[in-house]
């Protein structure tokens, strides 16, 4: 089954709420005001209650009681406000995959995003939110692999427990992998191209053309997420972090490192994240 195909079963997904597309499509635009995006989220009950648990997290709280969406949006500010709404809304449209661990996919893509947040705070003319979306959906193709060829990926699944990669299981089987799916699905969804590049490019972000800043800051955001899980000292991952990606992002390497640190010292909140 071409990649095509599988493409053609995105209905079988559930939509990503109207708000959600919306604030993707129109990262910069100077109308996503926050008395706007506070409106449209009271809208959404669901998403509302999540961004609320939220921003009462160690994460975002900032030390202080989030009452209400107004105060969201004072005290967390229109960006993190809208990080946090496409993340919930992303993990509200994608659950209940059959033969997929979800909880685990959201962790993970959730420490993906927001490290990819924090090398985007020390990159060259990086968009940090921009940045959070790609990491978050870097791997957004795999439920649709999974709902769409159930048993071949429980076939890579043995393979990537063998020592065989993700993505070379994926092709060896399947003739395509989850970077092409997610791109495609980006952009069905009409997210904008910066993003659709990104997760086609993350495997290999040098060999993009133009260079996808963005694809750069997601394999390295992959990467490091590994080893922090890995429990790696954080220096050791900077140090080892190609030079080439580094190099192209002018990435300010200390800054990456004192908020890595940060980062690990802070309580995960994936289980606000996934709460229904």
């Amino acid at each position: 089954m071409p990649v095509e195909d599988v493409i053609k079963r995105i209905y079988d997904l559930p939509s990503i709420p109207q708000i959600v597309q919306e604030l993707i499509a129109n990262f910069n635009s100077a109308s996503a005001n926050a008395e706007t995006i506070s409106r449209r989220i009271q809208s959404d009950p669901v998403i509302a209650a999540k961004v609320l648990r939220l921003a009462n997290s160690v994460r975002y709280g900032a030390g202080r009681r989030v009452a209400s969406l107004d105060s969201a949006v004072v005290i967390l500010g229109i960006d993190t406000l809208r990080t946090l709404v496409i993340a919930s809304g992303v993990t509200s449209a994608v659950k209940n995959i059959p033969g997929m661990d979800m909880r685990r996919f959201w962790r993970d893509s959730f420490m993906v995003a927001n490290v990819s947040k924090i090398i985007a705070r020390n990159a060259a003319g990086c968009d940090p939110e921009v940045a959070f979306t790609c990491g978050m959906l870097h791997k957004i193709g795999l439920p649709l692999m999974y709902l769409v060829k159930t048993e071949t990926m429980k076939i890579i699944e043995s393979m990537v427990a063998n020592g065989n990669s993700q993505i070379n299981a994926e092709n060896a089987k399947l003739g395509y992998n989850h970077s092409e799916v997610g791109a495609r699905l980006a952009a069905s969804w009409k997210f904008p191209e910066i993003i659709s590049d990104a997760l086609a490019h993350q495997q290999k972000p040098l060999q993009a053309s133009p260079f996808s800043p963005y694809a750069a800051i997601v394999f390295l955001a992959s990467t490091i997420a590994e080893r922090l899980n890995d429990d790696v000292d954080s220096k050791a991952i900077i140090s080892a972090l190609p030079e080439k990606l580094t190099s192209a992002l002018t990435l300010n390497s200390l800054g990456l490192f004192e908020q890595l640190e940060r980062f690990r010292e802070t309580e995960d909140d994936i289980d606000e994240m996934l709460a229904a």
